[in-house]
């Protein structure tokens, strides 16, 4: 349930950030090309955001692995080290396109880097903000343009 208003709050971003690159499209190419990049940047960078980029860390979830951990004799240490999430096809997908992120880029590989580690509300509020800025962007061009 958690990752519900993230999801829409990152939907609602990048439905506005595409109403905004086509709005923006329409202007004088000549003069707004670097908005227009700018915005499709924006639109790109809502198109990596990941689940565990929006997610706050399920500390409950992992307290009980620790304490199963420990039920059942295992070492704790050994097995934060190795902890992963059971598998799925989605997980699986998302962790191939993590791996092919890496290939021919300068090492934006991981959220903290790319998002400088900032996650849940804080990383919806710095995408927001982008949008708001950028939309006061077309707004002036559009006013300019009569």
């Amino acid at each position: 349930m958690l990752a519900v208003p993230f999801a829409r709050s990152i939907g609602s971003l990048r439905g506005r950030t595409t109403a905004l690159l086509n709005f923006a499209q329409t202007l004088q190419p000549s003069s707004t090309a670097a908005l227009v990049d700018a915005v499709r940047g924006l639109l790109s960078d809502l198109g990596k955001v990941r689940r565990d980029d929006v997610l706050p860390i399920d500390t409950e979830r992992e307290q009980h692995e620790e304490e199963d951990r420990i039920a059942r004799g295992e070492d704790t240490d050994d097995a934060r080290e190795g902890f992963e999430l059971d598998t799925n096809e989605k997980r699986d997908m998302e962790g191939l396109e993590q791996a092919l992120e890496g290939f021919g880029t300068s090492g934006e590989k991981t959220s903290e880097v790319r998002w400088g580690g900032q996650k849940g509300d804080e990383l919806v509020a710095w995408f927001k903000a982008r949008l708001d800025r950028l939309e006061e962007e077309v707004a002036a061009a559009m006013a300019m343009r009569g």
